[in-house]
């Protein structure tokens, strides 16, 4: 449906009035497609003339709305002027709707598309894990706090935790036979404290994905480690645990081939 530019002759302000014997001119630019940016004005020209050399009052519309009204005196506009509009169009298509009138009467119009698009990912800043280290690896699920922070230049971010993945099997050999091993409830995680005995220590990694409201996306990650011992050379034994965690081939009874968690163990191969 074609939309109707009313432009009154007392928006010509001073400028005199009379019968026009030839209407004005007006030229739109070509529609254009812009990347999305928050801070973004994005600059639309349009050219108006009159052969007469009339007084023209031109009136700018966004998406049905008017945004400007511009006033050409009387004498200057026989060679053509150059208006501009600065606006900061959203998101989508945009109507551009340009009227020019001499007298009230004479009303010519032209309209041009804006499309702005948004192409870019987001930018993820920061991603943090609490805590970032489990002790002991009792084999008991704890509960981690992931926080993301990003930003997009069109708009709001959204966030969520995409996979966990592990250096080590989720059920292998001397870490306690439990499984799973993380648990993600929307953008709530819980890991499981373990590692293997005979390992050198697991490390779990989270990975996150954040985007935006046009589903462009980023991907990044951080890891959560659950140490093989405290730094002095003796694993964490857990003595209620039926998988013991010290080195393979000492151990007594079904885990013999697993060590007691000392080191030393009791039994034979």
């Amino acid at each position: 449906m074609r939309k109707e530019i009313l432009i009154t002759a007392a928006g010509l302000l001073a400028a005199p009035l009379g019968w026009a014997a030839t209407p004005p001119l007006i030229v739109c630019p070509p529609a254009s497609t812009l990347e999305c940016s928050n801070a973004a004005v994005t600059v639309v020209q349009t050219m108006v003339s009159d052969a007469d050399g009339d007084a023209l009052m031109v009136v700018w519309m966004v998406n049905g709305h008017s945004v400007l009204t511009n006033v050409v005196e009387a004498g200057v506009t026989t060679n053509g002027v150059t208006l501009s509009l600065s606006y900061p169009f959203t998101l989508g298509t945009n109507e551009v709707l340009v009227g020019v009138t001499d007298d009230g009467t004479n009303v010519v119009s032209c309209s041009t598309l804006i499309t702005v698009a948004d192409t870019t990912p987001p930018v993820i800043d920061l991603v943090t894990a609490t805590p970032n280290s489990l002790w002991p690896p009792n084999h008991k699920f704890k509960d981690i706090r992931v926080r993301v922070e990003a930003h997009d230049d069109c708009g709001p971010v959204s966030w969520q935790i995409m996979s966990v993945e592990s250096n080590e099997p989720v059920d292998g050999r001397g870490d306690g036979n439990t499984a799973p091993d993380w648990l993600i409830d929307g953008n709530k995680l819980k890991l499981r404290s373990e590692r293997s005995g005979s390992g050198i220590g697991r490390v779990y990694t989270i990975h996150v994905q954040a985007f935006d409201a046009s589903t462009n996306a980023a991907v990044s990650s951080v890891k959560v480690y659950v140490a093989h011992d405290r730094g002095h050379g003796k694993p964490y034994h857990d003595p209620a645990d039926d998988e013991d965690d010290g080195p393979p081939g000492k151990g007594k009874g079904k885990d013999k081939d697993k060590g007691n968690g000392n080191g030393k163990g009791h039994g034979k191969k």
